[in-house]
């Protein structure tokens, strides 16, 4: 199996690519195909190639990348990468990580090592303008990584690895980060690298239109170029739903959206923008999403909306109501599908008959049940048979059984959110589209206090009511400290203070405890209130990160609870936890 022994974590590993990146540009300009290494191929236009024969690649010189994948009018913008490998499932949740990695310490290097490559801009490389496939999904790196599933798709690519990258040619060098962390991935999966024989260029018919079909599906990509004039009315409704539902990932509601375009149609100052619209820590993300979906340019320190901004736009003046109905059914549909990786199963519930689990009895007349239990009436008989010595099978009522389904009472959650600074950006927005989809896909009443500098705060009581959640969440702003005690404590008091039933308390923080309350040891104090929440027989469960694993882990056992790690927090991951917990409950 290959070995990787380039590092390119390491600063020296910059100015050693310059003569590679020099030699890539000159072909890339010559409008050919380059191999970087023994597995890769790089090149601004499409690449073919025979299953039969992956060794030999294809660069189709008269077929532009980002004309084929984007329907791009600019030629030459997008950078072409596959990576080979043996036959197999490369994680894309995995390959994006470690491109993000990837982008992290070229830009760090690059900011040191500008001179090296002629080059005295400002300009970074953009980890947005990334897209990647592999043989189990793909999309853009920095989004939900949940598209790219069409099946003829994903086999299409389960032996090579594909990235689009959107850059000039300032950033050539990045792309052997881009290749080195794409390995990584490869080989982590256990596959072995293959290496690609030759390339061979053909020209072609310049225009001669290509069946891409098979390797097409939705993205939440930022490289599409927008454009809506010759589409039919329901085709271009359909493009603006998915992208209010693509601008979430960045923004609180769709509300935000329409009132930052609203606020760029009259100021087209950056600066002032960033300041009225940075709640969550993320206004750079907010405007480069806007930009990277074409519905914003960006100029300088100037933000215009383009054309198909100004569509958007109006269409979110007409109908914001519709687009958030659209986005709520998207909120509610998401929920495990299996128990596989620790997730729960779910499936449609008629509700006369419960939503708890199902339960093995006997058949009784007239009576409300799930499902009829064949196996085990047809073994019941069986059984019966042999002990009479009978000839037949035959089946009487005391050989039915059939499934019924306990009733789950409806109950509480109330989530204890960490709103210190650390959580700014996709944490916080994870937590609270957590709380969203909670309060849309449960019939439970949701509560939320959140935890920052010298304070907690009750920031939803328990509530059905989905439009008061809406705009309590919009209130939190990420600032200051941890007192994750103040966080538990206020918690116990608000339950001990209501009605409740059945209560569940759900932990969401990034970080160990920094500020005390009681005493001088802010851990010390989380550990005592823990072990009240403990002795007050409420459900306990917390989320959190990896690193910080010890602290979690000791402060869930005091609670008499369950824990979650992660290496991110981020909104797929939190849907899982909960349901498997909100699983474990009913069993």
């Amino acid at each position: 199996m290959a070995e990787i022994l380039w590092d390119f974590t390491s600063s020296c590993f910059l100015p050693s690519m310059a003569l590679p990146a020099n030699k890539v540009a000159d072909l890339l300009a010559k409008n050919k195909g380059v191999r970087v290494g023994e597995c890769a191929v790089v090149s601004r236009n499409m690449h073919t190639f025979h299953p039969n024969t992956p060794e030999k690649v294809n660069v189709l010189q008269s077929v532009d990348a980002g004309q084929a994948f984007y329907q791009r009018k600019e030629v030459g913008s997008i950078f072409h990468i596959d990576v080979f490998h043996q036959c197999g499932k490369v994680d894309h949740h995995l390959v994006a990580a470690l491109i993000k990695k990837a982008v992290d310490a070229y830009n760090l290097h690059f900011s040191v090592n500008k001179m090296l490559f002629n080059n005295n801009t400002c300009d970074v490389l953009e980890a947005d303008h990334i897209d990647i496939q592999t043989g189990m999904g793909g999309g853009r790196i920095t989004g939900s990584l949940t598209y790219g599933q069409k099946l003829s798709l994903r086999r299409a690519h389960e032996n090579h690895v594909h990235i689009a990258v959107a850059s000039t040619n300032n950033h050539i060098a990045s792309l052997f980060y881009i290749i080195l962390a794409v390995e990584e991935a490869v080989l982590a999966a256990g596959l072995e690298l293959r290496c690609n024989e030759y390339i061979t260029h053909l020209k072609g018919n310049k225009g001669k239109s290509i069946d891409n079909s098979p390797y097409t599906d939705q993205s939440d990509s930022f490289l599409q170029e927008k454009k809506t004039g010759n589409m039919p009315p329901a085709i271009k409704k359909q493009q603006f739903a998915q992208d209010s539902v693509i601008l979430t990932d960045n923004f609180d509601t769709i509300q935000d959206v329409k009132e930052m375009l609203t606020e760029i149609a009259n100021d087209h100052n950056r600066k002032k923008i960033e300041k009225k619209f940075d709640n969550n820590g993320n206004v750079n993300q907010m405007i480069n999403s806007l930009s990277g979906m074409g519905i914003v340019e960006i100029k300088g320190e100037k933000l215009s909306i383009t054309p198909y901004g100004k569509e958007f736009k109006q269409h979110l003046d007409r109908n914001l109501p519709e687009v958030q109905v659209y986005i709520r059914q998207m909120l509610k549909s998401l929920k495990p599908v299996s128990r596989q990786a620790g997730s729960i199963r779910s499936s449609a519930v008629n509700e006369k008959f419960g939503r708890g689990p199902k339960i093995l009895t006997s058949f009784v007349e007239n009576a409300n049940y799930a499902e009829f239990a064949v196996a085990e009436s047809v073994m019941s008989a069986a059984q019966r048979k042999v002990q009479l010595s009978s000839e037949n099978l035959s089946f009487n009522q005391s050989d039915l059984y059939v499934y019924v389904r306990q009733k789950r009472p409806k109950s509480e959650v109330l989530l204890v959110i960490d709103a210190s600074a650390s959580m700014k950006g996709q944490r916080i927005l994870a937590a609270k589209f957590l709380v969203r989809h909670l309060l849309l896909s449960t019939l439970d009443r949701i509560g939320v206090i959140t935890f920052q500098n010298d304070k907690a705060c009750l920031q939803v009581p328990f509530t059905r009511d989905y439009q008061q959640v809406e705009d309590s969440l919009r209130e939190i702003k990420v600032a200051g400290a941890t007192p994750l005690a103040l966080g538990l404590k206020n918690s116990l008091s608000y339950l001990q203070g209501v009605k409740n039933n059945n209560p569940l308390i759900i932990l969401l923080t990034d970080g160990v405890p920094t500020l005390p309350d009681m005493s001088r040891d802010p851990i010390a104090d989380a550990l005592f209130y823990a072990e009240r929440v403990n002795e007050a027989g409420y459900d306990f469960m917390s989320i959190g990160l990896k690193p910080h694993s010890n602290f979690l882990a000791k402060l869930t056992d005091v609670a008499g609870g369950k824990i979650y790690l992660f290496d991110e927090l981020e909104k797929q991951v939190l849907i899982q936890a909960v349901w498997t917990e909100r699983g474990g409950r009913c069993l």
